[in-house]
């Protein structure tokens, strides 16, 4: 199925104008803390790049591209979660 363009079929509950409200995860490489447990990670836009990265009218994939590299990871920690009880 092609859910590119709203349809009932993908977004039963989209509106009459054919848009509803979603959300999206944008992934990129992890970077080095993330790598121990996963490939991938969610981007983290740099508060400098919001204004530049929401400009509906700035649409040069090469200027936003260098925004989606994995962040990085010198201030973050790491702590042993309880186990959830999953097996």
């Amino acid at each position: 199925m092609n859910c590119s363009k709203p349809s009932p079929k993908c977004w039963p509950n989209h509106g009459a104008d054919g848009l509803e409200d979603s959300a999206t995860i944008i992934v990129t490489n992890a970077n080095s803390l993330v790598a121990a447990v996963h490939d991938r990670m969610p981007v983290m836009l740099d508060p400098a790049h919001w204004a530049e990265w929401l400009d509906p009218g700035h649409r040069e994939r090469a200027t936003r591209w260098p925004m989606t590299r994995p962040s990085a990871s010198p201030s973050w920690r790491t702590r042993r979660r309880p186990s959830a009880g999953f097996a």
